[in-house]
């Protein structure tokens, strides 16, 4: 995958792939108009595909006695997906959120454990609450996906595929002056996005649908009878 690329050279890329010169003076696409549709392009991309080198775990020590614990400074609670809890040899999942039933068996000065939830604690999402409050040590493991940043220097650099972004940014381009080379463009970059999803086995969450409508994901029972449903 050709990531680490700089704004600054994909900007330059489109331009080639677009037809346009390479000094922006001479395009009405100016640079911050590109620079939004290369970040724009790259956001979506991130959105439609889990990234195997976009996915972390951290691990979390929760002291004995702790009911709220500071999140690491390079995570945040939308990236957070999953939390488990070291039990012995296991990590046992704990689920996001503490309802008043929860609360209703253990309170404040009981101590009990595993810890079995977890919820992030408002204003500022910068401490999580566990629940029930342990007598030792615990440790948690959060597992999620990495946020992404913007790249508004030049020297800022991609995290995902420059050469997708170029085609398709440069495929939008195209399409608005009805070149007829745009529908080529489009394909040529979803071809390579699903060979490097394909070749980094990472699971697609929706087709990424560059210049179609995504498949729907039909549901077993609702959408249709699969075969031997009512054996």
């Amino acid at each position: 995958m050709r990531n680490g690329v700089a704004l600054a050279v994909i900007r330059k890329e489109v331009r080639i792939e677009a037809g346009f010169s390479t000094d922006a003076g001479h395009s009405i696409y100016s640079d911050e108009r590109l620079d939004q549709m290369i970040n724009r392009t790259e956001r979506q991309l991130s959105q439609t595909y889990d990234w195997p080198n976009m996915e972390f775990e951290e691990e979390v020590t929760v002291p004995a006695g702790a009911r709220y614990v500071n999140l690491p400074t390079n995570i945040n609670f939308t990236m957070i997906d999953t939390a488990h809890v070291k039990s012995g040899d296991e990590w046992l999942p704990i689920y996001h959120g503490i309802s008043p039933c929860e609360r209703t068996i253990y309170n404040e000065t009981q101590r009990a454990e595993p810890i079995r939830r977890w919820d992030i604690e408002a204003p500022g999402d910068v401490n999580f609450e566990v629940w029930p409050v342990g007598g030792s040590d615990q440790t948690i493991l959060f597992s999620g996906t990495k946020s992404f940043g913007s790249m508004d220097k030049d020297n800022d650099t991609c995290v995902l595929d420059a050469d997708v972004i170029v085609m398709i940014v440069a495929s939008q381009i195209l399409g608005r002056d009805q070149r007829e080379d745009a529908a080529l463009m489009l394909q040529n970059a979803d071809q390579l996005m699903n060979a490097i999803i394909k070749r980094q086995g990472a699971a697609k969450r929706e087709d990424i649908a560059l210049g179609r409508k995504p498949r729907k994901q039909l549901r077993p029972g609702i959408d249709y009878i699969p075969p031997g449903w009512n054996n």
